[in-house]
């Protein structure tokens, strides 16, 4: 909701904190679990700011090294300002993530995008179209093991060992 009273955009209501709250949560896939930032059609440029310094505050909370990050920027505009704030986000969280995948990402933001990791410095990093793709992305730099992925994502199911049919001998005399 866009209000003419220029101070207000810098403090969230009640209300604005936790829609804010609502696009940076974590979620399990296959039992990791993975930061889910939502910056998708955000057109106020103060709105994005704020976001990405709620997401930049969640994530310094975390061990170094322990996230995997799932960023959703599908219908998102940009400003030079905006642009700026993601580079300094990136080079953020660098110490903090394993993989970063992010959605919604094509045409010309597509050409933004990889000039911010570009000047960021991050390796592991990369753009998708198709969530599912960036989630199994995600999952294949989690550190665990392909067969143990799987294995999560399929419910674990025990099978009762089958009993030994005991063999009767003759007695002997």
């Amino acid at each position: 909701m866009k209000t003419k009273n220029k101070k207000r955009l810098y403090v969230y209501s009640a209300q604005g904190k936790a829609a804010a709250m609502r696009r940076i949560k974590f979620i399990k896939c296959c039992g990791e679990k993975v930061l889910k930032l939502d910056f998708s059609r955000l057109v106020d440029e103060q709105e994005e700011i704020k976001l990405i310094e709620g997401a930049k505050k969640t994530i310094k909370k975390q061990p170094e090294k322990s996230l995997l990050i799932l960023t959703d920027v599908t219908g998102s505009k940009y400003t030079k300002n905006v642009a700026s704030e993601l580079t300094d986000f990136i080079k953020h969280n660098t110490p903090y993530t394993k993989a970063g995948a992010v959605l919604g990402v094509s045409g010309i933001t597509l050409l933004l995008f990889k000039a911010i990791v570009k000047h960021s410095g991050r390796k592991n990093m990369k753009a998708f179209t198709d969530e599912k793709k960036a989630k199994e992305w995600l999952l294949a730099h989690s550190g665990r093991k392909k067969k143990e992925t799987a294995k999560a994502a399929k419910k674990k199911v025990i099978k009762p060992r089958k009993k030994a049919k005991k063999k009767i001998r003759p007695a002997v005399r």
